[in-house]
């Protein structure tokens, strides 16, 4: 019987110009592939699972600066790597984004998102 690789599950805050999960899912995945290559973003198995954009935040200094909050879900094995990956993505549309880990899990019930 196959063993099924383990997964983990990561809430994470995005900062920045980001309207849509569409979006969201072209900068993660986007950032993954950039750190990673296309072999290791392959096994990393990177997916959005849920996105949040009503979450703004109250003080801004700019209007276009928002918070949003999404579930990503990526195997155990590359978990360090995916966490590397999204902190250093800085640009998406020639626009600064800023994506922070909030939480770890094993299950998107235990985030309590």
């Amino acid at each position: 019987m196959p063993v099924l690789p383990k997964k983990r599950y990561l809430l994470v805050e995005i900062t920045g110009v980001i309207v849509d999960e569409k979006s969201v899912k072209r900068l993660v995945h986007g950032a993954v592939q950039e750190f990673l290559g296309e072999l290791g973003a392959g096994k990393a198995r990177v997916s959005v699972k849920a996105f949040d954009s009503s979450t703004s935040s109250g003080s801004s200094n700019s209007n276009d600066s928002s918070k949003q909050r999404a579930i990503i879900q990526c195997q155990l094995d590359s978990l360090n790597e995916t966490i590397a990956a999204l902190a250093l993505k800085r640009k998406y549309d020639e626009k600064d984004v800023k994506i922070t880990l909030k939480k770890i899990s094993g299950t998107i019930k235990a985030l309590g998102a």
